[in-house]
């Protein structure tokens, strides 16, 4: 994946990630839908590692001691979920609006 579509993920606004795949892509849709698993894989990735963050935040919290750690971890993993599936929706929205403008030819 080139900075460009790097660059738009980091910024997550569907703006961003069309004039990635402006860039990137052109009008092939083949390389749109490749460009799109590569930008969802790497938000989903880090959206299960909220999930993980979640869970073992769950288990430190069980005693008291543990608190101390797993009530962070429980707050990171929960913003780790809701930030990361943002992004990933709006990747899909960015990238299904780009591949409805190559068919409609505008």
């Amino acid at each position: 994946m080139k900075e460009s579509a790097a660059t738009a993920i980091a910024i997550g606004s569907p703006e961003a990630i069309r004039a990635a795949l402006t860039l990137e892509a052109g009008n092939d849709p083949a390389r749109v839908e490749a460009l799109r698993i590569q930008m969802v894989g790497g938000a989903a990735t880090l959206k299960r590692l909220g999930y993980w963050l979640l869970g073992f935040g769950v288990l430190a919290s069980i005693t008291v001691i543990g608190a101390v750690i797993g009530l962070p971890l429980l707050v990171f993993g929960a913003v780790f979920v809701w930030f990361f599936g943002k992004r990933v929706k709006s990747i899909n929205a960015a990238c299904d609006q780009y591949l409805a403008s190559i068919k409609s030819g505008g």
